[in-house]
């Protein structure tokens, strides 16, 4: 009688314990989605997609394992490919940078090196290049040494020039930026004259052109 007794006993504690084990589980599901979908509600993500917002995510882990600071996981997430506030977010990073020799140098290098990543219909990389070279163009505009470290890149800057991309509302963009660059540059090193950068202008105009075209 005892032994069915302690046996009934011990499935009534499986069954209580199994069951508070389901109760947990399911309560930190419910706990997972409300914090989800209030990171998701939140201002700075309000206009993402899902899927930036999952890569953004994925990102913040990879940068986690690399081991970087705390100013270089701000640069890159700054700088990377994921669609966002592009404006804001870059205006931001250039505020810091001016106030930060570190960050400018650690920032001016990650953001040359976006421009080095391949571009493919599978993987896109125009809103990188895009945050990347308005980036480069705005500390150019008064940094002289992000001016002179610009230079020595000045034909990888020339190749966004003349970057076309179908399906992409950023390509007229990146063109612009990379000419108001090689035209910053190209400035302080030919004397004031009425034919000097006359290569750049003429891109330049040929691109306000397309734009005016386009509206």
């Amino acid at each position: 009688m005892m032994r069915h007794v302690s046996i009934r006993v011990k499935c009534m504690l499986v069954g209580f314990y199994a069951r508070d084990g389901l109760d947990l589980i399911y309560s930190y599901w419910l706990l997972c989605i409300t914090k989800c979908n209030k990171w998701r509600e939140s201002p700075e993500n309000l206009n993402m997609s899902a899927y930036s917002i999952c890569k953004k995510k994925i990102l913040g882990l990879k940068y986690w394992a690399m081991g970087y600071s705390k100013s270089e996981k701000f640069i890159r997430h700054t700088l990377s490919n994921y669609e966002t506030d592009a404006l804001k977010e870059v205006g931001l990073l250039i505020s810091a940078a001016f106030m930060d020799s570190i960050i400018l140098n650690q920032a001016l290098k990650i953001a040359l090196q976006r421009l080095d990543a391949s571009d493919s219909a599978l993987f896109p990389k125009h809103v990188q290049y895009y945050k990347a070279l308005l980036f480069i163009q705005k500390v150019c505009m008064v940094s002289s040494v992000a001016e002179s470290e610009v230079k020595k890149h000045h034909v990888k800057i020339l190749s966004f020039a003349f970057y076309r991309k179908d399906c992409c509302s950023l390509d007229i963009s990146i063109r612009i930026s990379s000419t108001a660059i090689l035209k910053q540059i190209n400035k302080s090193n030919t004397p004031k004259s009425h034919t000097h950068t006359t290569f750049i202008t003429c891109l330049s105009h040929s691109y306000i052109n397309d734009v005016l075209g386009e509206v």
